[in-house]
């Protein structure tokens, strides 16, 4: 570009793991244009997430859920109104560029709210190519964060930044220090976060082996067990403590879960956001995949160990094929190099 834009809008409404494997994109603009102003519009279940992210200037959140709900439920007049609403807004950040990653979406180019607009689909839609001065179409698919960095090449920007980041908390520390405090955690002690649940049944290996091993670590390391859950998975998480002795991170918001993840020694996590906020606060990791692809999904940053239920071939054999011992094996080899102290049982 001739000259550097003043201000930047990222698109990019949902979701959580989806949103924080995009986040590279804000080091690779910040790099590209150092002085611009970089805001990122997100659903409000998410957007929090975002709030003090390095590079980051602004976060503006939009109440997504409504406003696909008024479209669904044939509220048409209602659904144009909110969608003016908020082109409305967005304008008033006279932005001079928008990078719109919901482009194979027929409503995305209301909100190309500046005279360059940079579209990115996996999907071919050529009636809504036009609505963009720049066009990014992906056909094979390839890893989430390398495809979502696709946006920047028209900028000039780097491509090869991977690099998750998420917002932090600027009480981090007396969060931290209050929560350990409600729940009697032991600092000088390991602490394994154990993200189990996702949105999709199939994706969560079983409760018994994460179950397993809680009980397996905290007899080697002394380690304290922290389960974490989405507010609808707050029964299931109970019952999981319940079976290994372990605590419950209860209703805490996304950049307090964050925090959470980095304190902590391990995070052992099925491919669900708990993974990707992981490997992005820089927590060794075991990442634990089903159906989905590992290839495509697993971070590509910090210690992480990824075990597979697929076999060589691709050919999906469901997660509670991955055995307990390798999940155990690679927990150890982890737990054996972050710790500062011997085990227990050394």
């Amino acid at each position: 570009m001739s000259s550097e834009p003043k201000r930047i809008l990222i698109i990019k409404l949902w979701a959580i793991g989806d949103i924080v494997m995009a986040t590279p994109v804000v080091e690779s603009l910040r790099v590209r244009f150092p002085q611009s102003r970089i805001t990122w519009l997100a659903d409000d279940r998410y957007s929090d997430i975002l709030t003090g992210m390095p590079g980051l200037d602004e976060v503006i959140s939009f109440d997504a859920s409504r406003w696909q709900k008024l479209f669904r439920r044939g509220n048409w007049l209602a659904f144009a109104a909110a969608t003016r609403s908020l082109r409305r807004r967005l304008a008033t950040g006279r932005f001079d560029i928008v990078l719109n990653y919901s482009a194979d979406k027929w409503w995305a180019p209301a909100f190309n709210v500046a005279h360059r607009s940079v579209g990115l689909t996996y999907v071919r839609r050529p009636f809504l190519k036009g609505f963009y001065t720049d066009w990014v179409e992906e056909t094979v698919p390839i890893h989430a964060t390398r495809y979502s960095m696709k946006i920047c090449g028209p900028l000039g920007c780097r491509e090869d930044i991977v690099r998750m980041r998420v917002g932090r908390l600027p009480d981090e520390r007396d969060f931290i220090s209050s929560f350990c405090a409600s729940r009697a955690l032991d600092r000088s002690l390991p602490i394994v976060a154990l993200s189990p649940y996702s949105s999709n049944a199939a994706k969560d290996w079983p409760e018994p082996q994460f179950a397993n091993l809680a009980l397996a670590l905290s007899s080697k390391y002394g380690s304290q067990t922290v389960i974490t859950h989405s507010p609808q998975d707050e029964e299931r998480a109970k019952r999981l403590a319940g079976q290994c002795g372990a605590l419950v991170s209860g209703a805490i918001s996304l950049r307090q879960f964050a925090a959470l993840l980095g304190t902590a020694d391990l995070v052992v996590s099925n491919d669900t956001s708990g993974m990707h906020i992981a490997s992005a606060v820089n927590t060794p990791l075991v990442a634990l995949f089903g159906p989905t692809n590992a290839w495509q999904y697993a971070p590509l940053q910090g210690d992480v160990r990824i075990l597979s239920a697929s076999d060589e071939e691709g050919a999906d054999r469901g997660i509670e094929n991955i055995c307990f011992e390798r999940v155990l094996a690679a927990a150890q080899e982890l737990l054996e190099v972050s710790l500062p102290h011997p085990s227990p049982s050394a």
